[in-house]
């Protein structure tokens, strides 16, 4: 039988029936369903993922005459928030998503951090409001409130129209009891199935994220997990790129059915031999496969808009990647997009240093003069991100940066960025990348000497006078910009000088223009009230050396069209 799957998880706040639900829907379960282990059974909750199935025909206006059957594996997702960490790496395997909420407790705190996620990860989603049976009163007029109140919420996510299913998944807590509203959950979920997509599996290399790991004598060691590229075949040689090490695949079981080959989606368990090794998570994959362990590496990133705080660079933050959840420190510079853009991250690009993630405006007095930061949408932004343990990763894998260690009775959203791993990066090729910050020295004009020269100060302090390294670079003469849009007002023009030496022993210095600039008028000597003199550069954040850099200055040449001389008159 050719079966399509397609992954759903199921994610809400703690005791919110997420378990119960899957167990009332379920015709299969796998070695990690309905809270099998004795930990979870002692405390009452979910505290790992756990896998079910059930089936469904499908529908006929799909014309697929390949596929016989829609097998649903449910991914049950704890609900604790000390646990935010497997949430994280179930949800990442889930096509579709299911968000269960308590009729009688609504929204609560991990409800929000779900919906955060599935934000980032899901393009579907059903709300099943659960425990309708112990709604007291008028039960429709009550749900009919419930849902404008979760509406409301919702508007202010991309899933503006949510689908509602009202269930009882067990009738007064009572596994004999015959649960409520599933029919039409299970017709909802059929609705919203995406059609099969034809890919060539062929061009795509197999990679697992294990999840569990255990023997069987006679059988070898079994993995547990969840196909997230290519095939795989009874027979095939597979990688562990953690301990360096191939083993030959044995067998192959779908929910404790043999099958000869396994695909992108799957939920299986593969058995091997030889293999003594204690993991519990990793990567398992085909030999070849683009996968790193890298301790340092470049992220496309993007901050998660519930997070209300800046976020520094070099904060060190819970980085998910995959089932691996480990401390790294982000370092965040970005680009500005281009027109038919590929988003990615392109070592030979230039790019700006952030000192911090779409934080907040600085305070007054603190922004530089002429360098707004550009807005969210315009711009690219990575982060190079250092972890304390490395990773074993493939290329482009998505990630989830968190501050775990936040209250989690705060009622706020821990979840601070999320994006996709570009590239692994060697420490040595850390000055590569070209982060640059933007830096600005105001002067002064202390007397103009002609129509193509005058004298500057104020660029050194008496303390640091010596004007050298300045000597050939360009100094700009500028208007005062809008300091909302960082430009010049309209028929006004910056004129780019060359600082050509030192005058005097007071820390004054020559500027000479290319083209007459000023009309010199001897009698009056005093600075400017409207241009500046700005020596403007760049430093690379990431250059030790902190060399300054000016190739983002015009050189000068002839005036910008339509810009006059400055009448030296009102200086």
């Amino acid at each position: 039988m050719s079966v399509y799957n397609v992954n759903i998880g199921v994610l809400g706040h703690v005791d919110s029936g997420k378990t119960s639900l899957c167990k009332a829907l379920s015709t299969q379960g796998s070695t990690a369903s309905f809270d099998k282990s004795p930990q979870s059974k002692e405390r009452g909750i979910t505290l790992d993922l756990g896998f079910s199935a059930f089936y469904s025909d499908v529908p006929k206006d799909w014309g697929v005459a390949d596929i016989e059957k829609i097998q649903y594996t449910l991914v049950d997702c704890p609900g604790h928030a000390s646990l935010i960490k497997t949430i994280i790496g179930g949800a990442q395997i889930i096509d579709m998503m299911v968000l269960v909420i308590d009729a009688n407790k609504g929204i609560q705190t991990q409800t929000a951090e779900c919906i955060v996620i599935g934000e980032m990860l899901a393009t579907s989603l059903i709300i099943v409001i659960n425990k309708c049976d112990l709604i007291a009163g008028d039960k429709a007029k009550y749900l009919e409130k419930l849902k404008k109140r979760l509406t409301a919420v919702f508007s202010q996510t991309k899933f503006k129209e949510p689908h509602y299913v009202c269930v009882s998944a067990a009738p007064g807590a009572n596994d004999k009891a015959t649960a409520e509203g599933l029919d039409e959950f299970r017709a909802t979920l059929a609705s919203l199935t995406p059609k099969p997509r034809p890919v060539d599996e062929d061009e795509k290399k197999f990679l697992m994220y294990v999840d569990h790991c255990f023997a069987i004598e006679g059988q070898g060691t079994i993995l547990t997990g969840t196909i997230l590229e290519g095939r795989l075949s009874v027979g095939q040689t597979v990688y562990f790129p953690t301990m360096k090490m191939d083993r030959k695949v044995r067998g192959i079981q779908v929910f404790r059915k043999p099958v000869k080959a396994a695909h992108k989606g799957d939920r299986i368990g593969m058995s091997v031999s030889k293999f003594d090794s204690t993991m519990e998570r990793g990567i398992v994959c085909a030999l070849g496969s683009n996968v790193q362990t890298y301790s340092l590496g470049v992220a496309r990133i993007q901050k998660v808009r519930f997070y209300k705080s800046a976020i520094p660079s070099n904060l060190k933050l819970h980085v998910t990647v995959g089932h691996s959840t480990v401390m790294g420190a982000a370092k965040f510079f970005y680009r500005m997009k281009r027109e038919d853009d590929d988003l990615h991250y392109h070592p030979h690009d230039t790019h700006y240093w952030l000192d911090e993630l779409e934080g907040e405006k600085k305070k007054e007095g603190e922004a530089e003069p002429g360098l707004p930061t550009p807005p969210p949408e315009a711009i690219v932004t990575f982060a190079l991100i250092s972890f304390e343990q490395p990773l074993t990763t493939p290329i482009n894998a998505t990630l989830i940066a968190s501050k775990l260690d936040t209250d989690v009775h705060a009622n706020i959203c821990r979840l601070c960025f999320q994006g996709h791993m570009e590239c692994a990066v060697k420490p040595e090729e850390v000055k590569d990348i070209r982060a640059m910050k933007e830096k600005v020295r105001n002067a002064a004009i202390d007397r103009v000497v002609d129509d193509y020269s005058c004298i500057g100060k104020n660029l050194v302090t008496a303390k640091t006078g010596d004007l050298t390294k300045f000597i050939g670079m360009k100094i700009l003469f500028e208007p005062p910009r809008d300091p909302e849009t960082g430009n010049f007002a309209e028929g006004k023009f910056p004129y780019v000088g060359t600082i050509d030496s030192s005058f005097g022993k007071s820390g004054k210095f020559k500027v000479v223009f290319k083209d007459p600039v000023f009309r010199r008028n001897a009698k009056n000597q005093t600075a400017c009230p409207k241009y500046k003199l700005y020596f403007r550069f760049r430093v690379n954040h990431f250059d030790k050396e902190k060399k300054m850099c000016q190739d983002h200055i015009p050189a000068p040449g002839v005036l910008p069209p339509g810009a006059k001389h400055i009448d030296a008159s009102a200086l």
